[in-house]
C-alpha cells in the first residue's frame, strides 16, 4: 500500500491548467505546468511516483475482481446450503407425518390383535390346522 498523505499539499488539478496544457521538464530544472504555476516538490514527487501509483491501483483491481468472484462464489454457496436445508427440514417434517401416521397403525394393530383374540375376527391364511 502506498501512503498518499505524502502528496497532501501537492498543486490542485484545476490549477495545472486542463487536459491541454503541456508540462514541460528540462533536464534536472523545475518543472513548470504554465508559464505563472511552478511545479512544487510534492508535485515532482507525485510525477515521480506516478508509475508505482498506477502499479497500485492495477493491483487494488486485481484484488478487487478477486474479491468479486470470491463473493459471488459464497452467494452461489449459501444459496446452496439454503436450497438443502429446506430439503433436509422438509425430510424431517415427512418423517415426523409417516411417524405420526404410524401411531394410529399402531392402535389399530392392538384393536385387531384383541379381536383375534378374542375370536371376533379370523384372518384367512392365519387360521391354525
Amino acid at each position: 500500500m502506498i501512503d498518499t498523505e505524502k502528496y497532501e499539499g501537492h498543486t490542485p488539478a484545476e490549477e495545472w491548467g486542463g487536459k491541454d496544457k503541456i508540462i514541460f521538464a528540462d533536464g534536472y530544472r523545475a518543472i513548470f505546468l504554465d508559464d505563472d504555476v511552478y511545479a512544487t516538490q510534492l508535485d515532482t514527487q507525485l510525477m515521480t511516483d506516478a508509475p508505482l501509483l498506477l502499479a497500485e491501483i492495477r493491483r487494488q483491481q486485481k484484488t478487487y475482481v478477486n474479491l468479486l468472484r470470491n463473493y459471488t462464489a459464497l452467494q452461489d454457496y449459501a444459496h446452496e446450503l439454503e436450497v438443502k436445508s429446506q430439503e433436509s427440514h422438509d425430510a424431517i417434517d415427512n418423517i415426523a407425518h409417516i411417524i405420526h401416521y404410524q401411531e394410529h397403525l399402531k392402535e389399530q394393530d392392538k384393536w385387531l390383535a384383541r379381536m383375534i383374540e378374542e375370536g371376533l375376527v379370523t384372518i384367512e391364511g392365519d387360521e391354525e390346522e
